[in-house]
């Protein structure tokens, strides 16, 4: 008979504080992703309106980056909040979306009772302490034959086309799908790196960091 070994795992207690920097690292990115949108596609109209301690989206029409993110963190919402929310994207004929966080000020969500909002869905956010000494994990090596890569300015198109492929499944992405990934490549507070095989390129992927927080 063996004993079974448990994996280690650390516990950590989700406070207010740790919730705000989760919560506005995702805020963040969706800021730099319209502003980036902006600057590639100035018809989108895509912008960012400071409101409740967080940010209110737009990233374009029909863009899953339109929603209200970070409300309630920092301060109570007021009426005047959310009604500056709803005029937002109703200027904009979009939907007003409003992401809460369990840990946002209550009054956020007496205010979206009252207002008749719906629940769209749960997204549950998962993360994991990097310690500075390794203990975090045991890291996963890459396989021997695939080497990672920072993606230059110049491979752009590639890291785009790359990652189109491996979202699609298809040799060419439609264009609308690499129009939604391109800004990732261009916003402020992005790495995108490339995965590569016998020198070809066989994936990409990127990231953001905001106050210590990869998203």
């Amino acid at each position: 008979m063996t004993q079974r070994r448990k994996a280690q795992v650390d516990m950590f207690f989700v406070d207010l504080d740790l919730a705000r920097r989760l919560e506005m690292a995702q805020a963040w990115r969706g800021v730099h992703y319209a502003n980036a949108q902006l600057a590639l596609r100035p018809e989108t109209h895509s912008t960012v309106e400071v409101v409740a301690g967080g940010f209110a989206i737009y990233a374009g029409e029909g863009s899953p980056l339109n929603k209200a993110v970070g409300l309630g963190m920092y301060r109570p919402v007021t009426q005047a909040d959310l009604d500056h929310v709803e005029q937002f994207y109703r200027s904009r004929n979009a939907a007003p979306r409003v992401r809460d966080c369990p840990l946002a000020d209550p009054s956020l969500i007496e205010l979206l009772k009252a207002g008749d909002y719906r629940l769209e869905m749960f997204h549950n956010v998962l993360f994991r302490s990097l310690a500075e000494d390794g203990r975090a994990g045991i890291p996963i090596p890459a396989p021997a034959e695939v080497q990672i890569t920072q993606a230059t300015p110049e491979e752009a198109d590639l890291w785009i086309r790359t990652t189109g492929q491996g979202f699609t499944g298809q040799d060419v992405p439609p264009q609308e799908d690499t129009a939604i990934l391109s800004p990732n490549f261009y916003a402020a507070n992005a790495t995108c790196f490339l995965a590569w095989t016998d020198g070809q390129p066989a994936g990409g992927g990127g990231m953001y960091i905001h106050e210590g927080v990869v998203e």
